[in-house]
């Protein structure tokens, strides 16, 4: 951090989202669903075309 100024704060925070993910999910059994809803979580609905309030 001295040197280069560069921190894992991003990595950390991504660590900690995916965790809170695990735990609100109760137990997703199939990682390709994980992914969906890390994708879905951090890209919102918007790509989807969905219309949120």
């Amino acid at each position: 951090y001295f040197i280069g100024r560069h921190t894992s704060g991003f990595v950390e925070g991504l660590n900690n989202k995916i965790k809170v993910i695990k735990r609100r999910c109760d137990g997703i059994t199939n990682l390709g669903h994980l992914y969906q809803r890390v994708f879905l979580d951090l890209n919102g609905y918007d790509r989807f075309g969905v219309d949120t309030l």
